[in-house]
């Protein structure tokens, strides 16, 4: 904890980056085709694909996203998914998220437990989050996801491919993902 604020495994308190984030990651591989943003909205498009795939049209959704940061892919969901939710360990992040995607409720998260019903989602993501729990602490966080999706829901997360180069040197350089806990896709998916 940071001032008393949750911070994440490598003690990182992301309230510390959220006016530079996004620059932040360009500058761990600045020689990238695309800007940060082309990598938001793909990434947006994937959890829509995937969702209409597995659980009908999304536009019929209730989804979160949790450690949604500053919220940078929402802009991209907001109006496509029928509800979409954030949460956050870190408030000015959220204060951030609120400003640039209002139709996006935001709440902020203890690190423990989320603030909704046993099975009041369809939809939860945690979009590069789990490399930054500890991982003492993997198989509660994902029971607390599991917890808040609905049976038959989908629970989707998404971790830096370190079998792709461009990855492993992005996160080698990263400012905030101090000692970062990486999950290679075995065993993520078990």
């Amino acid at each position: 904890m940071a001032d008393g604020r949750p911070t994440s495994a490598g003690g990182t308190d992301f309230d510390d980056w959220k006016d530079d984030y996004a620059a932040a990651i360009v500058r761990t591989v600045p020689f990238l085709p695309q800007d940060h943003d082309f990598y938001m909205r793909t990434k947006a498009e994937d959890v829509l694909e995937l969702a209409a795939e597995r659980l009908g049209p999304s536009e019929t959704l209730h989804a979160l996203d949790v450690g949604c940061g500053i919220g940078l892919m929402h802009r991209h969901l907001a109006g496509r998914i029928g509800r979409l939710e954030g949460a956050e360990l870190a408030q000015g992040s959220l204060d951030q998220a609120r400003a640039a995607t209002p139709g996006v409720e935001y709440h902020l998260y203890d690190g423990e437990r989320l603030g909704f019903a046993d099975g009041g989602l369809d939809l939860c993501l945690a979009m590069g989050v789990i490399h930054h729990v500890p991982p003492e602490r993997w198989a509660a966080f994902l029971a607390e996801l599991v917890r808040v999706t609905r049976p038959g829901g989908l629970v989707a997360l998404v971790e830096p491919n370190l079998l792709n180069p461009i990855c492993r040197l992005g996160a080698s350089r990263c400012d905030f993902d101090q000692d970062p806990n990486f999950l290679r896709a075995g065993r993520l998916a078990r």
